[in-house]
Protein backbone atom coordinates (compact mmCIF):
# COMPACT_ATOMS: atom_id res chain seq x y z
CA UNK A 1 0.00 0.00 0.00
CA UNK A 2 2.83 2.44 0.91
CA UNK A 3 4.53 1.87 -2.47
CA UNK A 4 1.27 2.45 -4.31
CA UNK A 5 0.68 5.68 -2.38
CA UNK A 6 4.17 7.06 -2.98
CA UNK A 7 4.06 6.03 -6.64
CA UNK A 8 0.76 7.86 -7.09
CA UNK A 9 2.33 11.05 -5.76
CA UNK A 10 4.96 11.25 -8.46
CA UNK A 11 4.46 11.39 -12.20
CA UNK A 12 5.48 7.92 -13.37
CA UNK A 13 9.22 7.60 -12.88
CA UNK A 14 9.77 11.35 -12.62
CA UNK A 15 10.15 12.68 -9.08
CA UNK A 16 7.96 15.53 -7.94
CA UNK A 17 9.74 18.84 -7.31
CA UNK A 18 8.41 20.38 -4.11
CA UNK A 19 9.36 23.82 -2.79
CA UNK A 20 9.03 24.88 0.83
CA UNK A 21 9.48 28.63 1.07
CA UNK A 22 9.48 30.58 4.32
CA UNK A 23 11.54 31.72 7.29
CA UNK A 24 12.84 28.19 7.91
CA UNK A 25 15.73 29.32 10.11
CA UNK A 26 14.09 32.30 11.81
CA UNK A 27 13.79 32.39 15.59
CA UNK A 28 10.12 33.39 15.40
CA UNK A 29 6.67 31.87 15.46
CA UNK A 30 6.57 31.92 11.67
CA UNK A 31 9.98 30.22 11.64
CA UNK A 32 8.72 27.46 13.90
CA UNK A 33 5.61 27.03 11.77
CA UNK A 34 7.70 26.92 8.58
CA UNK A 35 9.83 24.14 10.09
CA UNK A 36 6.66 22.24 11.05
CA UNK A 37 5.46 22.47 7.44
CA UNK A 38 8.90 21.29 6.26
CA UNK A 39 8.75 18.33 8.65
CA UNK A 40 5.33 17.41 7.22
CA UNK A 41 6.64 17.65 3.65
CA UNK A 42 9.72 15.57 4.46
CA UNK A 43 7.52 12.90 6.02
CA UNK A 44 4.77 12.98 3.39
CA UNK A 45 7.04 13.12 0.32
CA UNK A 46 10.00 10.97 1.41
CA UNK A 47 11.10 9.99 -2.09
CA UNK A 48 10.58 13.29 -3.91
CA UNK A 49 12.88 16.24 -4.67
CA UNK A 50 12.39 18.81 -1.91
CA UNK A 51 13.83 22.31 -2.13
CA UNK A 52 14.10 24.90 0.67
CA UNK A 53 13.81 28.62 -0.07
CA UNK A 54 14.95 30.28 3.16
CA UNK A 55 13.38 33.70 3.71
CA UNK A 56 14.29 36.43 6.17
CA UNK A 57 11.51 37.24 8.64
CA UNK A 58 11.67 40.90 9.64
CA UNK A 59 14.58 41.60 11.96
CA UNK A 60 14.58 38.20 13.65
CA UNK A 61 17.79 36.28 14.10
CA UNK A 62 18.43 32.98 12.38
CA UNK A 63 18.61 29.84 14.46
CA UNK A 64 21.71 27.94 13.34
CA UNK A 65 22.04 25.87 16.52
CA UNK A 66 21.01 22.33 15.62
CA UNK A 67 20.36 21.52 19.31
CA UNK A 68 17.46 24.01 19.31
CA UNK A 69 15.87 22.69 16.11
CA UNK A 70 14.02 19.44 15.42
CA UNK A 71 16.45 16.62 14.72
CA UNK A 72 18.06 16.81 11.28
CA UNK A 73 16.16 19.91 10.13
CA UNK A 74 19.17 22.23 9.88
CA UNK A 75 21.09 19.73 7.72
CA UNK A 76 18.02 19.11 5.54
CA UNK A 77 17.53 22.87 5.00
CA UNK A 78 21.20 23.25 4.01
CA UNK A 79 21.16 20.18 1.73
CA UNK A 80 17.92 21.26 0.03
CA UNK A 81 18.65 25.00 -0.22
CA UNK A 82 17.74 26.71 -3.48
CA UNK A 83 18.67 30.34 -4.09
CA UNK A 84 16.35 33.07 -5.36
CA UNK A 85 18.52 33.24 -8.51
CA UNK A 86 18.02 29.53 -9.17
CA UNK A 87 14.26 29.87 -8.59
CA UNK A 88 14.12 32.79 -11.03
CA UNK A 89 16.05 30.77 -13.66
CA UNK A 90 13.57 27.92 -13.29
CA UNK A 91 10.67 30.35 -13.72
CA UNK A 92 12.28 31.86 -16.84
CA UNK A 93 12.73 28.37 -18.31
CA UNK A 94 9.11 27.50 -17.41
CA UNK A 95 10.38 24.68 -15.17
CA UNK A 96 8.13 25.30 -12.23
CA UNK A 97 7.68 23.11 -9.18
CA UNK A 98 4.96 20.47 -8.91
CA UNK A 99 3.85 21.83 -5.54
CA UNK A 100 4.87 24.76 -3.35
CA UNK A 101 4.28 25.45 0.32
CA UNK A 102 4.71 29.20 0.89
CA UNK A 103 4.80 30.29 4.53
CA UNK A 104 4.48 34.07 4.49
CA UNK A 105 1.95 36.88 4.20
CA UNK A 106 -0.58 36.38 1.37
CA UNK A 107 0.74 39.48 -0.42
CA UNK A 108 4.06 37.61 -0.85
CA UNK A 109 2.64 34.40 -2.35
CA UNK A 110 3.94 33.68 -5.84
CA UNK A 111 1.51 31.74 -8.03
CA UNK A 112 4.02 31.54 -10.90
CA UNK A 113 6.04 28.90 -9.02
CA UNK A 114 3.60 26.05 -9.58
CA UNK A 115 0.14 25.08 -10.67
CA UNK A 116 -0.36 23.70 -7.15
CA UNK A 117 0.50 26.39 -4.59
CA UNK A 118 -0.33 26.08 -0.91
CA UNK A 119 -0.17 29.34 1.03
CA UNK A 120 0.25 29.27 4.79
CA UNK A 121 -0.11 32.26 7.08
CA UNK A 122 -1.06 32.83 10.69
CA UNK A 123 -4.12 34.86 9.88
CA UNK A 124 -5.74 37.60 11.84
CA UNK A 125 -9.10 38.28 13.38
CA UNK A 126 -10.51 41.30 11.66
CA UNK A 127 -13.49 42.59 9.77
CA UNK A 128 -11.21 43.89 6.98
CA UNK A 129 -8.01 43.11 5.14
CA UNK A 130 -6.22 44.68 2.22
CA UNK A 131 -7.45 43.95 -1.31
CA UNK A 132 -4.06 42.54 -2.32
CA UNK A 133 -4.49 39.74 0.22
CA UNK A 134 -7.96 38.90 -1.12
CA UNK A 135 -6.59 38.83 -4.67
CA UNK A 136 -3.67 36.56 -3.69
CA UNK A 137 -5.90 34.23 -1.66
CA UNK A 138 -8.25 33.94 -4.62
CA UNK A 139 -5.33 33.23 -6.98
CA UNK A 140 -3.91 30.44 -4.85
Amino acid sequence: MEKELSKSKNRGDKLMKILVSGPLLSMSGYGKHARQVLEFVLDEYKNEEIYCDVKQWGNTNWNLCSELLPEGILNKVIESFISENDINKLKEDKQVFDTTYQICFPSEWDTSLSNNNIGVFAGIESTMCCKKWIDKISAM
